[in-house]
């Protein structure tokens, strides 16, 4: 079932009941902050913000709500989508485009340069492995320059080089918009422009014949605030989708082909998969320098300070909303969507209705996996780091915007507009117990005491008694 009846002989959509709740929910909250708070809960900026923090579970629960109609569950959701983010840090930290391009990048060359040194090669080995690191330099060097370009412009334009303190203060106080506009501009003008001469004068160490290096201070010093190759963001982006999509098809291999029921398997490749981050990470957050190693574009995805606002909103969640229709139209409009359904109303039957089941669900949660590779993207735009333990507890948010989204744990009825609802409920409640000042304690018993809430609903007795009372 994915509609509720009515006595009047018409079928209601089911996100209805989640879009009403979510509607009583906002102006509850809206109500108690206008009496007991500052006011500022049901302000556009505040809704954005609430938006924003919704983007990464709730694509995630869009991947979800298919496995849960479909009759499975995935516990591995949330260390998944931050193993993903983890993938995305480390193939930024790494400066994988470097490394598919030419070959290299500047660290590794360095290192090599230094252990040449070190084990005191031949002369040709170490000119050789110095010219190399001298081209992968200068290819930063112009990376730099292409950078610092627009920032010298806008300083030019703006008569900011060199401004008196007097009139910084002035601004300060008359304008802190364009204030805050300086003070990002100038820290990126000073950064870039202390960067190029590094480098610069690292091309000038190198030709001399007495240049030494040492293999610690080339791994610490010679690869760190370096722009990264162009195509490298877009080699992550693609790792950590392929990621969450290879996590997917672990879980759905399990689950098909093996026959291990869905709670034990997600359950064991929750403490997987944070293995294999740990193990990605060294144990320790992988941090990337924004500007630097993350473009624009990706860091500023999900904020209200990002300069590619549309409509109040940030890309990222134009992307949320751009994956629920895409998934809903795969739901509602094909055959993947349709077997989907009635594997969760009825595996049985499904099988005898000539249903690949195995594959069926191997697909699903590829799909699913898909979406939360793409969270973990939006994940690590966020906190441009990669920290595998920053997962643990995820998951409940992503199987609670589904819950509360009508989708039942029984499978066979749930529905993209509702997850997106439950969602947004869940970030509501959150947002309005912090603007009311509650503890964080009250938070989770709140959130916790409404999933069992929405579980109970779904019950069959409970269920044939609102439908008793409905008639």
């Amino acid at each position: 079932m994915t509609e509720s009846g009515s006595k009047f002989g018409f079928r209601v959509p089911l996100f209805v009941g989640p879009l009403v709740a979510l509607v009583l929910v906002i102006a509850l909250f809206a109500v108690l902050d206008y009496f007991y708070s500052n006011g500022q809960f049901f302000t556009s900026d505040n809704l954005s913000n609430i938006s924003i923090q919704t983007t990464v579970y709730a694509l995630a629960a869009v991947g979800l709500t298919v496995v849960i109609i479909s009759g499975g569950i995935d516990l591995s959701c949330g260390t998944a989508v931050t193993l993903s983010a983890t993938a995305v840090a480390w193939c930024i930290l790494h400066d994988v485009g470097s490394r598919i391009n030419d070959g290299s990048n500047v660290r590794e060359a360095a290192v090599n340069v230094a252990v040449l040194i070190e084990e005191k090669a031949s002369e040709e080995e170490v000119e050789s492995a110095k010219k190399k690191l001298a081209d992968l330099i200068q290819l930063k060097i112009s990376l730099l320059e292409a950078q610092l370009e627009p920032v010298a412009k806008s300083m030019e334009m703006n008569d900011w080089i060199d401004l008196p303190s007097r009139q910084i203060d002035a601004m300060r106080e008359s304008n802190r918009r364009m204030y805050d506009r300086f003070d990002r501009t100038e820290k990126n003008y000073n950064r870039l422009s202390s960067n190029l001469d590094k480098q610069k004068s690292r091309l000038v160490d190198l030709a001399n014949p007495g240049f030494s290096l040492t293999a610690d201070n080339a791994k610490q010093y010679w690869g760190s605030n370096l722009p990264n190759h162009p195509s490298t963001v877009y080699f992550s982006i693609i790792a950590g989708v392929i990621t969450g999509v290879c996590c997917g098809l672990v879980n759905g291999v399990l689950i098909a082909f093996l026959g291990i029921v869905p709670f034990v398997v997600t359950l064991g490749t929750m403490t997987i998969f944070l293995g294999i981050g740990n193990l990605v990470s060294g144990n320790v957050p992988i941090r990337t320098m924004r500007g630097d190693q993350v473009p624009d574009w990706l860091y500023q995805s999900l904020s209200l300070n990002s300069e590619y606002i549309f409509l109040g909103l940030p890309p990222g969640v134009w992307m949320l909303f751009l994956s629920a229709m895409l998934m809903a139209l795969v739901l509602w409009a094909t055959v993947f969507g349709r077997y989907s359904f009635a594997l969760g109303s009825n595996e049985s039957t499904a099988r005898l209705c000539g249903i690949d089941v195995a594959w069926q669900k191997l697909l699903i949660y590829a799909l699913s996996g898909a979406m939360i590779g793409l969270a973990g993207v939006f994940q690590f735009s966020r906190l441009t780091v990669g920290d595998p333990e920053s997962g643990l507890g995820l998951e409940l948010k992503v199987i609670a915007a589904v819950v509360i989204g009508g989708g039942s744990l029984l499978g066979g009825r749930g529905s993209i507009m509702g997850t997106l609802c439950g969602a947004a409920m869940l970030a509501v409640i959150l947002n309005g117990c912090t603007q009311l000042g509650l503890p964080v304690s009250i938070e989770k018993i709140v959130v916790g005491s409404i999933i069992i809430f929405a579980v109970y609903l779904d019950q069959p007795q409970v269920k044939q008694f609102f439908r008793s009372m409905w008639k």
